[in-house]
């Protein structure tokens, strides 16, 4: 039963046309019009080579820079993370409490927990 309801998805999705490249590629056209949300995902895309994307940090940077500055706290706690373990940038734990201190401030409570952890390797 199982095998059969998932051969009958999979080929609705075939022979409807699906592409998982149109969904990236309206996320891509919406990420360019200034949407945080889809700035975010393409950020996510290339930090982790997902969806096709090829893993780029510098490009994952750029695209969550772009979220976090239009107030899109999950993008200000991934470029927390990034500045945090040095991720394809020069750790900067300074930059990484910028970001933290942003999301927090809009309810992160993983940002908030991170802060602690900021302020623990400030201290050393």
């Amino acid at each position: 039963m199982k095998r059969s309801v998932l051969f009958l998805l999979l080929s609705f999705f075939v022979l409807s046309g699906y592409s998982q490249d149109k969904g990236t590629e309206k996320t891509l056209a919406k990420a360019q019009g200034g949407n945080a949300k889809a700035q975010y995902q393409i950020g996510w895309y290339y930090g982790n080579g997902a969806k096709g994307f090829v893993r780029n940090e510098l490009k994952a940077i750029e695209w969550l820079e772009k979220s976090a500055e239009n107030n899109y706290h999950p993008a200000q706690y991934y470029l927390g993370w990034f500045y945090f373990y040095g991720y394809g940038v020069k750790k900067d734990i300074n930059k990484a409490t910028y970001w933290y201190e942003k999301a927090a401030a809009q309810g992160s409570k993983e940002a908030k927990q991170m802060l602690k952890a900021c302020q623990l390797h400030s201290n050393k």
